[in-house]
């Protein structure tokens, strides 16, 4: 499955949605953190699977 990783400002870009959301989103363990080296990235994926219904 492709993750489609992105850092958090990408994301920000690409959806429309504030980086304080998806820093929340992180804190309340919603999203995985994937650090590689000193930047923290997020997968799109998992963020899109959060609004459908289950």
């Amino acid at each position: 499955m492709d993750k489609q990783l992105v850092t958090i400002k990408k994301a920000h870009e690409a959806t429309g949605s504030s980086t304080s959301f998806f820093k929340q989103l992180l804190r309340e363990k919603m999203l995985t953190r994937y650090k590689i080296k000193s930047a923290t990235f997020i997968s799109l994926t998992e963020f899109n699977q959060l609004g459908k219904p289950k």
